[in-house]
């Protein structure tokens, strides 16, 4: 037969540990949106500063480097 204690010690375990993975799910969760909703803004703002700066004259497709490059189409590999 088991104590009182022991029983309490281990439901008490058990309730910690499910809290613990329920917030770390929970912050998982939170800033996996926060950052998926922050990386699609970035995009549609680099998207947008592109698309103003492209014409098309006589069927020739034109982009205005500067704004190309200060969109952050120009920079090398080290975004990651």
């Amino acid at each position: 037969m088991k104590s009182l204690r022991s029983q309490l010690t281990i439901a008490l375990g058990f309730s910690i540990c499910a809290l613990l993975v329920a917030g770390g799910l929970a912050i998982f969760f939170v800033t996996r949106g926060v950052l998926q909703d922050q990386f699609d803004d970035t995009l549609v703002a680099k998207a947008t500063a592109l698309l103003t700066a492209t014409e098309i004259d006589d069927e020739e497709f034109e982009i205005d480097l500067t704004v190309q490059d200060f969109a952050g189409f120009g920079v090398g590999g080290d975004d990651y």
